[in-house]
């Protein structure tokens, strides 16, 4: 069992890009953070299979709400808060920022933007 949740650790810890530890506690696994010791609770897993589930799913679904600002002059500014870590697997930093909107039928896209050089079809409003 301990050669098992050293293969899973690994695996995890590939796939959140830093080292972590599954901590037996309260009836499942939580993630603990090897180089802060912070455990996070929003890493939470009730058996080993969940955690491998987890990492083979490579598909996150996150609730979230639009928040909307009215300008001084009436104008409405839209945001979405993104978590870091879903930005940083797409290599969006705070130095290379560069993102690509698409709005397909019902969907909107988020990537990252092409090079310099690059073609891709921009459509202004």
């Amino acid at each position: 069992m301990a050669k098992k949740i050293e293969k899973i650790e690994a695996l995890l810890s590939d796939f959140l890009n830093r080292p972590v530890w599954l901590v037996k506690r309260n009836g499942g696994y939580i993630v603990q953070d090897i180089a802060t010791g912070n455990f996070e609770d929003r890493y939470f897993f009730k058996n080993l299979a969940e955690v491998e589930e987890f990492i083979q799913a490579d598909k996150w679904t996150k609730k979230n709400k639009v928040m909307f600002q009215v300008s001084g002059k009436g104008n409405i500014t839209t945001r979405v808060s993104i978590p870091l870590q879903w930005l940083e697997d797409l290599g969006i930093s705070e130095s290379d920022r560069d993102v690509k909107l698409t709005k397909k039928k019902n969907k909107i896209i988020l990537e990252k933007a092409p090079e310099e050089g690059e073609k891709w079809k921009v459509r202004k409003w």
